[in-house]
């Protein structure tokens, strides 16, 4: 992040701190540190048994190391043509019981990984949109379901391109994970479903990268299976758990890399939807270094093979210095709508009223924000 803007951001920090009464700020610092000591105590636990359960997960197959062939097999796809897709949407503002939302998604079309000059793709639906509803929380879901129909829009393209045989997506391919009773959830499942099954049929790989992972999936996975670990780590949610595990094998197995298990997702309640439409999904964990988070994959075609290879791609294309793959960050960034463009595109254009206003107009105009 610019240092000018983390400067701003602590500096409005401090000025919020020092506006709360005091009474309730030492009891909600109070309340902090003794957070602070649980987490403290937790890691030190999870430390302290990692090597045993680091043994006890590869001896069992749970966690398992990457082939270099299967690094050089990833490393030939990468060299060929590929794209990356990822979408954004933004709050501008609300006028008159409207929500207005830029909405946009990108394709990236790679020709190899080193791609000076890759294609950039916008969809054809990337507009400003307003939503009618009660309640802005409804309103960003409605846009949040907008920006993914947009993307998956995006995969017909990949359809109709016979030199494109791999789609990594920015989040999961079982998009949104979870059910909701609304038409507009419904026709986007129906739509990516049936292009994701020909997409299959086609033969071509999709990749699904989550960079930030919440939840308790493999986790659970663990429990489920009765191993005999520390039960502290059932404490813990996937992320420092696997974060823990890989960069323990990282700084013990120099050179090596590892990916979890392939596993059906289950406990991602719109998965049934899939598998109900004749679609599998697998997933796995890895990490490219130990500077590095771990992230998830959800990969289809679904089987084994294709899972350690998507393992591979990720690894390979996370460069330097960087988090998460190299194709993923791009889209991100060229599709990134951020607030203060939403804001502007809003409070500049759509809310300003001209000097031809009639009176009653304007006065709606200023009693708006009350």
């Amino acid at each position: 992040m610019d240092s000018a803007e983390e400067r701003l951001k602590e500096e409005l920090r401090r000025i919020d701190v020092s506006r709360t009464e005091p009474q309730l700020l030492v009891k909600l610092i109070d309340k902090a540190r003794d957070i602070r000591d649980n987490v403290i105590a937790d890691e030190e636990a999870l430390a302290g048994s990692i090597d045993e359960i680091a043994k006890q997960l590869i001896d069992m197959n749970i966690i398992k190391p990457i082939k270099q062939e299967v690094l050089d097999l990833a490393n030939t796809k990468l060299n060929e043509t590929f794209v990356a897709i990822d979408g954004s949407f933004s709050f501008g503002g609300f006028l008159h019981g409207i929500y207005y939302f830029p909405i946009t998604a990108v394709m990236i079309k790679y020709r190899k990984i080193r791609d000076k000059c890759p294609q950039v793709i916008y969809s054809r639906g990337t507009d400003i949109y307003g939503i009618q509803e009660v309640d802005s929380r409804h309103a960003e879901l409605k846009a949040s379901l907008k920006m993914l129909k947009l993307e998956t829009e995006l995969l017909e393209d990949v359809l109709d391109s016979e030199d494109v045989n791999m789609v990594l997506i920015d989040g999961p391919v079982i998009d949104p994970p979870k059910k909701y009773n609304l038409q507009e959830y419904e026709e986007l499942l129906l739509y990516r479903l049936q292009l994701i099954k020909e997409i299959i049929e086609k033969r071509k790989l999709i990749v699904g990268i989550i960079k930030r992972i919440t939840g308790r999936l493999f986790v659970d996975f663990l429990s489920y299976r009765g191993l005999s670990l520390p039960r502290t780590i059932f404490s813990h949610g996937d992320r420092v758990f696997l974060d823990a595990i890989f960069s323990y094998l990282h700084l013990k197995n120099i050179g090596n890399y590892f990916y979890t298990t392939p596993i059906p997702p289950e406990t991602i309640q719109a998965y049934s939807d899939y598998k109900d439409y004749g679609i599998e999904v697998l997933t796995t964990f890895t990490q490219a270094r130990v500077d590095t988070p771990p992230i998830r994959i959800e990969v289809v075609p679904a089987n084994e093979e294709n899972t350690i290879v998507a393992a591979a791609i990720c690894i390979n294309a996370t460069l330097p210095g960087q988090p998460y793959p190299m194709p993923i960050l791009i889209a991100h960034e060229k599709s990134l709508i951020r607030k203060g463009l939403a804001e502007t595109l809003f409070n500049e254009v759509i809310s300003r009223f001209n000097k031809k206003a009639s009176n009653l107009s304007k006065i709606l105009r200023l009693k708006h924000n009350f």
